[in-house]
């Protein structure tokens, strides 16, 4: 079952500016940094962050996506598969702990549902 909001994507033409942007101007925190393709900001004490994203071609080419947390990537990937939930990237891990699954909605919309073992 989908448990809450983890972070939501804005893919960005700068991701350097757009950190300077968020936490200058908005006071906004730098929670994760992937050190290539991504940086996660949030407002101080907020569980929901914003998954700034430079727009590559390889990720989010275009659209903004919403990251979910789940107890279990691929049991609720098997689940949501039943309902006919059409998934983009089948569940991998993406770092030590931490797994992610990706699909899309009617209107090509990106989703992804992430847990941590950690």
């Amino acid at each position: 079952m989908i448990q809450r909001i983890n972070t939501v994507a804005v893919v960005v033409k700068d991701k350097k500016k757009a950190v300077e942007w968020y936490r200058d101007k908005l006071g906004f925190a730098v929670r994760v940094n992937s050190g290539d393709h991504w940086v996660e900001v949030c407002p101080p004490g907020a569980e929901t962050g914003i998954h700034l994203c430079e727009a590559t071609g390889n990720f989010e080419p275009d659209k903004t996506g919403i990251c979910f947390t789940v107890d279990d990537v691929r049991g609720e990937r098997e689940g949501l598969g039943r309902r006919g939930v059409q998934f983009t990237k089948e569940p991998w891990q993406y770092s030590p702990g931490l797994w992610l699954a990706q699909f899309q909605d009617l209107d090509g919309n990106i989703f992804v549902i992430q847990h941590s073992t950690e």
